[in-house]
């Protein structure tokens, strides 16, 4: 059985405001819930599914003004129809639909089709690839600093029940002897950090395998 879980009046007025660009999955995750739990949710409460909707409804709905085909057609210059469906809040079939409904939303986003640059196929690609890159790195980002807090955890508890073996456990996270010359410092400081240069190329041959696997 669910745990019962009714949204608040500042919830469901700020749910008006977010399904007007947020799909349902998105909606739920932005209450830290899934898509399912706030499906079962709006049964609870019929008022959250009548606001989502019409919400919904008026979105689908919608009559663009000169204004935004004038900016719709802007975007068009440098974005594809998945990028500009997402930047309106709205899906594919949705835009389909507008644009089905509006001819001059249709002629707008011809012109603005017509007056992307030659290389836009080649932007696009690269921009996309920068992207797939881009999120790459702060995955691995994430990932190595999940290993360093591991890594810090495991020294502190080993701190603590003093087992701590320098010799075995030493790395450019733990400190060095106070009673170390500068010279003998600089010589650790260096072979530290080529131990830990060689630890990272590991780690990103391993990541490389398990994408190739």
């Amino acid at each position: 059985m669910k745990k019962k879980h009714n949204l608040t009046k500042a919830q469901l007025e700020e749910i008006k405001e977010l399904a007007k660009m947020k799909a349902l999955k998105d909606l739920a995750s932005h209450f830290n819930m899934s898509a399912s739990t706030f499906r079962w949710i709006r049964k609870q409460q019929p008022e959250i599914d009548k606001i989502y909707q019409e919400v919904i409804k008026e979105r689908d709905n919608k009559i663009y003004s000169l204004d935004d085909i004038l900016e719709i057609e802007k975007m068009y210059k440098t974005l594809d129809s998945s990028s500009v469906a997402r930047a309106l809040g709205i899906s594919i079939p949705t835009l389909t639909k507008a644009r089905e409904k509006q001819p001059e939303l249709e002629s707008a986003i011809i012109r603005g089709i017509n007056n992307r640059p030659s290389n836009f196929n080649y932007l696009t690609r690269n921009l996309k690839k920068l992207k797939k890159e881009e999120n790459e790195m702060i995955k691995e980002q994430k990932e190595e600093r999940v290993e360093q807090d591991s890594f810090q955890v495991v020294v502190k508890k080993n701190n603590k029940k003093k087992e701590l073996n320098p010799e075995t456990t030493e790395s450019l996270f733990t400190r060095a002897p106070d009673d170390i010359s500068q010279e003998e410092a600089i010589i650790r400081f260096r072979r530290l950090k080529e131990e830990d240069k060689k630890h990272r190329q590991l780690q990103e041959l391993k990541r490389m395998n398990s994408r190739l696997n």
